[in-house]
């Protein structure tokens, strides 16, 4: 079926991803859960599918069910990137489903594409070693996957159009304007609230025969409210902080630079290499000032593995020292994670996981629900944290993490 699919120019991939936490010491209190997500997106090709050459529609739905532990950890960024998605803002810490894509690209030539529509942010600063936050196969740590200054510029889709130029010397960009709310579990294609300007730039390079990539981004929003409590402030603040004044200003930005860095390389596409994130954000309403993050990552490890991942990487995010954060005692927040992915058969992924951060929430109001940088802004679970009142809270905790991924098809 899926061979008579693609004939017709239909691409589809179906992943559908199990991954349970378990929180083994720090944090509030003690805690395990186990979240499910599924990925549907489909591609059709107009050239093979019999119509003109160049164009791709793309389609993308998500779902998330079950529980996580972000609760019971106390964090700012979230310890399962899984449990972000989709980012529907009225179905925060709760089952979710929606749709978060809907483009149509065009081609017009080697060097350049244009494309608009319900536009998937998830991508955006992709890192060739780290990945984004659309991987199910490198670290579950939010912060370890995009550089938590531009999350609140970047929701998750919205409306919008842009272009994709391929230039000389190995230079690619990312050239975008698009609405500034999130649409996922709303009406997808209406024009909300503000602007969003993004443009990434990536340099594919090799020095000494390893192969790098650098990547420069920035993004500038404007023309709607923004404060420090992130882009869905205007509405939240009576459940995030009613003790809490917050300023607003009609403009926020956010700059970025990712760096891969290949340094050794095996054969049949195994190897190893560096990775690094920094990012500065608008400190005025950010809740982040800046934001770095580094490792190492390997791809077939063992000769005999040669379609297993393994990585180590750290992160340390600076709060701005607003109001907002002040009132849920948010200061720095720093760890580290270590991965292994295991490839059991080409469809079965298995990935044991170990964080370990440094939170800083032992001076934390017991039993409030803690807010969590997500695509978009802050979000706070819907569902009260008052089962942790009287908690006694532990700035430092161990998170161990098992991810099964089933991927059905792709391409």
């Amino acid at each position: 079926m899926h061979e008579n699919l693609a004939a017709a120019g239909i691409d589809l991939a179906l992943s559908t991803r199990g991954t349970y936490q378990n929180i083994v010491a720090g944090g509030y209190t003690g805690a395990d859960d186990a979240l499910g997500a599924t990925t549907l997106a489909l591609r059709l090709d107009t050239a093979r599918a019999g119509a003109w050459s160049g164009g791709e529609l793309r389609l993308r739905a998500e779902a998330r069910y079950g529980g996580d532990v972000q609760a019971a950890f106390g964090g700012f960024d979230a310890l399962d990137v899984d449990q972000l998605l989709p980012a529907d803002p009225a179905r925060f810490g709760r089952s979710a489903i929606g749709l978060s894509e809907a483009v149509y690209q065009q081609s017009l030539g080697d060097y350049a594409k244009v494309y608009a529509g319900l536009v998937n942010s998830l991508g955006d600063e992709a890192n060739p070693l780290a990945g984004s936050l659309a991987s199910h196969d490198r670290f579950l740590n939010a912060a370890l996957l995009a550089a938590p200054v531009r999350l609140r510029l970047a929701p998750e889709a919205s409306v919008g159009a842009g272009v994709l130029l391929s230039l000389p010397r190995n230079v690619s960009a990312d050239l975008r304007v698009q609405d500034g709310d999130e649409a996922v579990g709303r009406s997808p294609f209406a024009l909300r609230a503000g602007t969003i300007v993004t443009n990434e730039w990536r340099w594919n390079y090799s020095v000494m025969g390893h192969p790098g990539s650098v990547l420069a981004g920035a993004r500038y929003g404007f023309d709607r409210s923004y404060s420090s409590a992130g882009s869905e402030a205007p509405a939240a603040l009576a459940r995030l902080a009613p003790s809490a004044a917050l300023h607003t200003r009609q403009a926020s930005w956010a700059a970025y630079y990712d760096l891969a860095q290949s340094l050794g390389e095996w054969g049949g596409g195994r190897g190893w290499g560096v990775f690094w994130r920094h990012g500065y954000g608008d400190n005025d309403v950010n809740p982040v000032d800046w934001s770095v993050a580094f490792g190492v990552v390997a791809t077939g490890p063992w000769e005999q593995r040669p379609h297993d991942t393994a990585g180590w990487g750290y992160f340390h995010v600076y709060q701005v020292d607003g109001a907002l954060l002040r009132h849920y005692a948010y200061d720095d927040e720093q760890g580290w994670e270590a991965w292994y992915n295991a490839e059991l058969a080409p469809w079965l992924h298995v990935t044991l996981d170990l964080q370990m951060i440094d939170s800083d929430i032992d001076r934390r109001h017991p039993g409030e629900s803690s807010p969590v940088l997500a695509p978009g802004g802050l979000m706070l679970p819907a569902a009260s944290a008052g089962e942790l009142t009287g908690a006694h809270a532990s700035d430092l905790s161990w998170v161990f993490g098992l991810r099964t991924e089933i991927a059905f098809a792709g391409w």
